[in-house]
C-alpha cells in the first residue's frame, strides 16, 4: 500500500493533469453539449446506440500507456509491499479523480449549455460548438497518429 503522504502527492499531481483541458474533455465537453448531461457523465453513447469497442467510459488516448509507464513507477516503493497492489491502489485513485474532474466538466457544460439554448439561436450555436469540437479531436487523433 502506499505511504498516506504518497498518495496525497500522487492525487494532487493527477488532479494537477486532469483538471487541464484535453482531448478527453473535449469530447466530454461536447458529447454534452450534443446529447446533455447524462450523454456527457456517461462518455461515449446515446440511449439505445450500441456499445462502442472499448465500452462507455473516458475515452482511452494513446498516450496513456507510456504516460502511466513514466509516472506511476515515481510512486511505487518496493519496500511498502507489493508492486501491484501499489499500482492498482493508485490507478484507482486516478480512475476516481478522472471521473469527478470530467464529471465536473459535464456539469458545467450542461448548465451553459442550458443558458445559451434559451437564447435565440443557440441550439445552432450549440451544435456549431459541438462539431467544431468533434472535428478538432479529429485533428488531434491524426496528428498524434502521424
Amino acid at each position: 500500500m502506499p505511504a498516506p503522504s504518497t498518495l496525497i502527492v500522487f492525487a494532487l499531481s493527477t488532479l494537477a493533469i486532469l483538471v487541464v483541458p484535453g482531448p478527453s474533455v473535449m469530447f466530454v465537453v461536447a458529447r454534452t453539449l450534443e446529447h446533455g448531461r447524462s450523454a456527457g457523465l456517461a462518455g461515449s453513447r446515446r440511449q439505445g446506440a450500441p456499445v462502442p469497442p472499448g465500452g462507455a467510459r473516458r475515452p482511452a488516448q494513446p498516450e496513456d500507456g507510456p504516460f502511466f509507464l513514466a509516472f506511476l513507477p515515481g510512486f511505487v516503493d518496493t519496500a511498502r509491499g507489493p508492486v501491484a497492489t501499489q499500482v492498482a491502489v493508485l490507478g484507482a485513485c486516478f480512475v476516481a479523480l478522472a471521473t469527478l474532474t470530467d464529471g465536473a466538466y459535464a456539469v458545467t457544460a450542461a448548465r451553459l449549455s442550458r443558458k445559451v439554448r434559451s437564447r435565440a439561436g443557440g441550439g445552432r450555436r450549440l451544435a456549431r460548438a459541438s462539431a467544431g469540437t468533434y472535428g478538432l479531436l479529429g485533428v488531434l487523433a491524426l496528428a498524434g497518429g502521424a
